[in-house]
């Protein structure tokens, strides 16, 4: 997964591709979630080989509502967001707001994405012995 994700992530840097979006929205999350779970800190793959669920469930709804929100008020700001994605074919026409809806399905992965990378960034602060304002709960708690 380490390989894969490392792979998607410099594909988007290193060919010009409308598919680059898609591996830039997954390559971070397949790179950092099992290095996260390698060293102990928290990870989705951690929560998934113990059949815990409701962390994964949760980003994903948090996903969501944030990538309505973010494409709610991108359609009423003065300098906004468009899409030209002629590859999509029709379904470049069924949209919300201003993004073709098949894109608001990127919003899940990328919770997950952003909550890796956070815990990425955790892990590495607290070997440098940076102390966080509040600790993080316990693999436990979360289920």
């Amino acid at each position: 997964m380490v390989v894969i994700g490392g792979a998607m992530a410099l594909y988007p840097f290193l060919v010009r591709d409308p598919i680059g979006s898609l591996t830039l929205w997954l390559g971070w999350f397949f790179l950092l979630d099992p290095i996260n779970e390698r060293m102990g800190a928290p990870s989705i793959l951690g929560d998934w080989r113990q059949g815990r669920w409701g962390r994964t469930v949760s980003l994903m709804i948090g996903g969501a509502i944030c990538g309505f929100l973010w494409e709610f008020w991108n359609y009423w700001a003065v300098a906004k967001w468009t899409y030209n994605l002629p590859f999509l074919g029709s379904l470049e026409s069924i949209s919300y707001f201003e993004m073709p809806a098949i894109g608001f399905l990127g919003f899940l992965p990328f919770a997950l994405e952003c909550w890796a990378m956070v815990q990425s960034i955790l892990w590495i602060a607290y070997k440098l012995g940076l102390r966080r304002i509040e600790a993080l709960p316990l693999a436990e708690a979360v289920t």
